[in-house]
């Protein structure tokens, strides 16, 4: 009998659970690639890349590609009126 152990559980919506799972395309980036800077509730990610993209057959050319997200956190009460630890 080959079954599988049970793994757990994931929300079929999750968007980061199908590109790990290879579900949905996505291009690898090194860590090297990627700056995250956390100050308590504030978060800056900037990532940066070249990927070879053929525009016509025969010629490849290097896109940079370039990525800044900065988000800032606020605890919000969650339904039931707790707030997350």
């Amino acid at each position: 009998m080959n079954a599988e152990a049970p793994g757990p559980r994931r929300d079929p919506s999750c968007l980061f659970c199908k590109i790990v799972a290879g579900e949905i395309p996505s291009t690898k980036v090194a860590e090297d690639d990627i700056d995250i800077k956390r100050e308590e509730a504030h978060t800056v990610v900037d990532a940066s890349y070249v990927r070879p993209v053929s525009f016509v057959p025969g010629y490849t050319y290097k896109l940079p590609f370039k990525l800044h997200v900065d988000t800032f956190s606020v605890d919000t009460p969650v339904q039931g009126g707790s707030t997350p630890k």
